[in-house]
């Protein structure tokens, strides 16, 4: 077996019409997003979780997918001390997947590490949190879809 691929647990995420991946250990919760949580803060969104308040960011805006008006979930994700949330359409669950090299194509998307498939075949991108991160923040851009 070569040494890239490797299995690991990942949430399941469906964001337009493409499924994406983020491996289990980043995310510290899955919430549903409501007015109650969300508040509108210097910069944008922001979620208020456990007494913080952590930024909220669109993931379709994040990855270049087509945005749609019902983000109605969110995943708080954790990278280098500091918490970041997602919000996205639908939720497919939490499974435990192959990871494989993505091809050269996706090479030049620095926030899609690597690609898996779920059991029925469909095909899901694994997110590199740092590079979704750099995205998010607007530290680096996105390449034509």
């Amino acid at each position: 077996v070569p040494a890239t691929i490797s299995k690991e647990r990942a949430l399941i995420v469906e964001c337009g019409a493409a499924l994406y991946g983020i491996a289990s250990r980043h995310v510290i919760g899955v919430v549903r997003v409501d007015g109650a949580h969300v508040e509108t803060v210097a910069g944008g969104r922001a979620l208020r979780q456990d007494d913080q308040i952590v930024p909220l960011r669109s993931l379709g805006a994040a990855v270049g997918a087509a945005q749609t008006a019902d983000e109605s979930w969110a995943m708080i994700v954790e990278h280098a001390g500091r918490r970041w949330a997602y919000a996205f359409a639908g939720l497919v669950g939490e499974h435990e997947l192959v990871r494989r090299p993505t091809d050269v194509l996706l090479s030049a998307f620095e926030h899609v590490a690597a690609s898996a498939t779920l059991d029925d075949g469909r095909l899901v991108l694994w997110l590199h949190l740092g590079g979704l991160l750099r995205l998010s923040e607007g530290r680096a851009a996105a390449p034509a879809r």
